[in-house]
């Protein structure tokens, strides 16, 4: 069976998630020892998460990164492949970097935390996206700058060009964030100039509050806007989604320019909460590309998180954009901002 035609591309951040099964109250003072039960393994990162989801949902879906000749990086090709004809195609693999892989530490009912080996992510730039990848797209999402050293040295050169690059093939494009490592590489980019640079080549622009806070103190959604986005969805937790769209957002779809919005998230059991920023991304972006109107793709963004902290992974527990659309009609209660 071939592929079906690409409408986005993922590329960016690919990893191996390591999630051990946690009880309530195990995790060990230090020095300690807590006993936990067997490690769910998934592939991760922007490229996996946002990804596959999109996938599952049912767009065309070419996922663009990089990964080691070692066991880590098989596991995530034969992943790949297993999900769907095609989309391993454009996974390089490096010989001289580890895999990158993550241990997710995600207790039930709390939030998650990480342990992260960055890998050959930390060597990622746009050379990695060839025309090929690019060629026939909708769309290209971006995904986890702060985890991808060479992707934002001199304020970001290698990630502005690619956003060029498919700006100038006629893609739209977003962009996602990950967290800041305060004691690393990281946090000594200068990220209002990196986002200057940047987001004049991007449409719709995703960070979640404590980013966009860890990047920017301070700065207000009509700053953000000014710095060239079209579009910025600020993903908030519990919360859910806050929007905000400038005059030009009218190109993404009649009725999106000049627009605020806010979109709580839906009352559902929580089973861990991985990967669900970067799927609530795909149900946005999805909507988006199905000519959805915005409150419309902020709903099913919500719906695509709700579905996915139900289980221990990111996308296992996604369905069809179709399904989504049901979940919606049946009204199903929010939480409380």
């Amino acid at each position: 069976m071939s592929p079906p035609p690409a409408e986005i591309v993922c590329c960016g951040h690919v990893c191996l998630d390591v999630i051990p099964a946690l009880r309530v109250g195990t995790l060990p003072p230090p020095g300690g020892l807590a006993e936990v039960g067997p490690a769910a393994l998934a592939t991760g990162g922007s490229v996996s998460n946002t990804g596959l989801a999109l996938h599952r949902l049912g767009l065309g879906v070419r996922l663009v990164g990089r990964v080691g000749r070692d066991l880590f990086g098989d596991e995530v090709r034969r992943r790949y492949a297993a999900a769907g004809p095609g989309l391993s195609d454009h996974l390089q693999t490096v010989d001289d970097q580890p895999t990158s892989y993550t241990v997710v530490i995600s207790p039930p009912g709390g939030d998650r935390r990480f342990l992260h080996c960055p890998g050959v992510n930390a060597t990622f730039t746009d050379v990695d996206v060839d025309a090929l990848a690019l060629h026939g797209a909708r769309h290209l999402h971006f995904g986890y700058p702060p985890a991808m050293r060479a992707v934002c040295a001199d304020d970001g050169a290698a990630l502005t060009r690619l956003l060029q690059c498919a700006r100038s093939a006629g893609l739209t494009t977003s962009l996602d964030m990950c967290g800041v490592d305060p004691g690393g590489w990281a946090a000594a980019v200068d990220w209002p100039a990196l986002l200057r640079r940047a987001l004049p080549h991007v449409d719709v622009f995703m960070p979640s509050a404590d980013e966009l806070h860890a990047m920017a103190p301070g700065v207000a959604a009509p700053e953000v806007l000014g710095w060239g986005c079209r579009a910025l969805v600020v993903k908030d937790g519990t919360r859910g989604l806050t929007i905000a769209t400038g005059a030009t957002a009218e190109s993404l779809g009649a009725g999106w320019g000049g627009r605020r919005l806010r979109s709580p998230t839906f009352e559902v059991p929580v089973v861990g909460t991985t990967g669900a920023g970067d799927v609530t991304i795909a149900g946005f972006l999805a909507g988006m590309l199905r000519g959805a109107p915005l409150d419309q793709a902020a709903d099913l963004a919500c719906a695509a998180g709700a579905h996915c902290v139900q289980t221990a992974d990111a996308t296992s527990g996604l369905c069809s954009l179709d399904r989504l659309r049901a979940f919606l009609k049946t009204d199903p209660p929010r939480r409380r901002a």
